[in-house]
C-alpha cells in the first residue's frame, strides 16, 4: 500500500512541473517534457456516446463514429483532403491508398463470392480478411509500388499459404476440427478421413460442404462455381470421404477449394448458432489437378448428361478396381448422336 501511494504522489508531481525545466538539469527537463506528453495518451480512454441519443458524422472539429458496437468520438487532425491528393510530400501515402483501396475491393469480391456459397458467421472476419489481402499483396514482386496487386502474390507459395491459414471464424480452426489437413487429388476430389474429425459437446451430427470457385480477381468476375456436400454422424465416423465436384467447364483465372463444417445438435438445430462452424480455403490452384476431365463416382452428373445430349461429349462407363462405377468424360467435340 505504501508503494502504491507513493506511486500515485509521484505521478501527481511529475504532472504539475512545467513542460521545460532549468538548463542546469536538462537531462531531466527532457524526461518530464517527454513523459507528459505521452503519458495522457496512453492512459485517457477513448471519448465515447453515453445516450440516450447517438450521433454519427462530422460536427465542427470533432468525428461521431461507430466501432466494435460501442459509439465513439474523436478530434479531426492531420492534414486535409487536397494535400493528400496533390502534395508531393504525400506521394508515398496516395501509393498505400491506392493498393489499400484494391485489396479492400478484392477481399471484399472473395468474401461475397465465398459467403454465397458457404455463409460466414464471424462478423469481424472482413477486417482481418482486408488485413490478409494487404499481406498478400505485399508478395507481388513484379509490378511498382502503388500498383501491387493481390491476384499476383496469391501465385507465389507464400502467398497461398497465407490464405489457407486464414479462419474465417476466428473462434474455430478447421485442421483442428478434422485433425487434418483436406488434399485435391488428381480428380479434382476433395478426400479426408472421417475417423479424424472431432466433434464438439452436444453434436449429434456435421456437415461438410466444400466449393469450388474460379475467380478472376483483377476483373472481379466468378467465372464457375460449383459445391458438394456430405452428411457424418457422430457414431459412423470410419473410412474416408471424397466430396466430388461437378466438370469443370471454364479455364483461365484461379482455382479456389473451400471447406467448410458446421455441427448440428440430435434436432437438427446448428450448435452454439453456429460459433462453432469452421470454415477455410484448403487449395490454390492445385498443381495435382490434370486438365477438366474428371471422373464422378455413382450415376452421372447432370451438368454432363445435358452436355451428351447436345453432342459436347462422349462419356464411357468402366469399372475402376474398387469395384465402383465411375464416369470418364472426353472434352472433345462430337457430333450429334
Amino acid at each position: 500500500m505504501t508503494y502504491f501511494i507513493t506511486g500515485v504522489v509521484i505521478r501527481m508531481c511529475l504532472l504539475r512541473l512545467p513542460y521545460t525545466l532549468p538548463q542546469s538539469s536538462s537531462c531531466i527537463g527532457s524526461f518530464v517534457t517527454t513523459w507528459r506528453f505521452w503519458y495522457p495518451i496512453f492512459t485517457e480512454a477513448m471519448a465515447k456516446q453515453v445516450g440516450p441519443i447517438f450521433i454519427l458524422g462530422s460536427l465542427g472539429d470533432f468525428s461521431f463514429y461507430k466501432s466494435g458496437g460501442e459509439y465513439l468520438v474523436r478530434q479531426k487532425g492531420g492534414p486535409d483532403r487536397k494535400k493528400i491528393l496533390h502534395s508531393p510530400r504525400f506521394a508515398r501515402t496516395r501509393e498505400n491508398l491506392t493498393e489499400f483501396g484494391a485489396c479492400s475491393k478484392t477481399g471484399a469480391f472473395l468474401r461475397r463470392a465465398v459467403g454465397r456459397l458457404l455463409p460466414v458467421q464471424d462478423a469481424y472476419a472482413y477486417q482481418r480478411f482486408t488485413q490478409l489481402m494487404c499481406r498478400i499483396k505485399d508478395l507481388d514482386p513484379h509490378s511498382a509500388r502503388g500498383q501491387r496487386k493481390v491476384s499476383v502474390g496469391l501465385q507465389s507459395p507464400a502467398g497461398k499459404a497465407l490464405l489457407c491459414g486464414f479462419a474465417f471464424n476466428e473462434k474455430t480452426k478447421l485442421e483442428e476440427v478434422l485433425g487434418q489437413k483436406p488434399t485435391v487429388n488428381e480428380r479434382d476430389e476433395l478426400v479426408l478421413d472421417s475417423g479424424k474429425v472431432l466433434f464438439p459437446e452436444g453434436a449429434h451430427y456435421t456437415v461438410i460442404s466444400a466449393a469450388r470457385l474460379r475467380l478472376d480477381l483483377d476483373q472481379r468476375q466468378v467465372l464457375e462455381q460449383s459445391t458438394t456436400s456430405c452428411r457424418l454422424d457422430k457414431e459412423k465416423t470410419n473410412g474416408s470421404i471424397r466430396l466430388c465436384f461437378d466438370e469443370a467447364l471454364n479455364k483461365g483465372g484461379m482455382l479456389f477449394y473451400f471447406v467448410q463444417v458446421c455441427f448440428y445438435d440430435a434436432d437438427g438445430r446448428s450448435l452454439n448458432s453456429g460459433s462453432l462452424d469452421a470454415l477455410a480455403c484448403v487449395a490454390v490452384d492445385p498443381p495435382e489437378v490434370k486438365g477438366p476431365g474428371i471422373k464422378v463416382e455413382g450415376i452421372q452428373s447432370k451438368a454432363i448428361k445435358r452436355r451428351r445430349r447436345r453432342g459436347l461429349v462422349k462419356v464411357f462407363a468402366n469399372t475402376g478396381t474398387s469395384g465402383t462405377l465411375r464416369t470418364k468424360v472426353c472434352e472433345e467435340r462430337y457430333g450429334p448422336g
